[in-house]
């Protein structure tokens, strides 16, 4: 629906009230269930003109999602919580952005606990768009070290690539939970960082 080239097995269960006038289709209080995780939320599609884009947006909040069973029905065979950075290949990801969609998605998720491999992120919100020629993540939020991470960014096609833009701030993080994190000691250092 979205135009990705990879293959996917996930369990999606919807229900709410569906709408339709003319061209815009809507499931408006929505619940359902995606994987292992129960949410509730918002669908909508706008039909565009032929050989125009449709626009879906999708608003779901979650109290827990839990990415590795998603990640892990991409037809590899190998849990997403078993990967590393270390044994995936990043330098391969492609960072080119489609110029001409089928299908323009647009998506606020939140959730109270994010699941991403071993990693645990609590107050978790993002917003984003994938469109023609742009993918853009107006806001990425997430508890962090004590504090708050806010950032945001995009990535745009131009005539000899992509021009990638990213905005990132931490506010109230504990300066002892970020040094254990980059493998110091937390005795070293103390106090807040903004």
């Amino acid at each position: 629906i979205v135009g990705a080239h990879m293959r996917t097995h996930i369990s999606l269960l919807l229900a709410g009230a569906f709408t339709r006038t003319g061209d815009h289709w809507q499931v408006s209080q929505a619940t359902g269930k995606l994987a292992n995780d129960t949410f509730d939320g918002a669908l909508t599609l706008m039909e565009a003109g032929r050989g125009k884009p449709d626009d879906i947006r999708i608003a779901a909040n979650f109290a827990e999602l839990d990415l590795n069973p998603i990640l892990a029905s991409d037809g590899t065979k190998e849990p997403a919580k078993r990967r590393t950075a270390s044994n995936n290949d990043y330098s391969a990801m492609s960072l080119r952005v489609e110029t001409k969609r089928d299908a323009n998605f647009d998506a606020q998720v939140k959730t109270k606990k994010l699941i991403f491999r071993a990693m645990q992120f609590a107050d978790f919100r993002a917003s984003g768009r994938l469109s023609s020629g742009e993918v853009a993540v107006r806001q990425l939020t997430f508890a962090f070290a004590g504090g708050t991470l806010d950032a945001s960014g995009s990535t745009h096609s131009a005539a000899s690539g992509n021009q990638v833009v990213v905005n990132a701030a931490v506010s109230g993080a504990d300066a002892s939970q970020l040094a254990g994190m980059l493998g110091a000691g937390a005795d070293q250092i103390a106090g807040k960082i903004n």
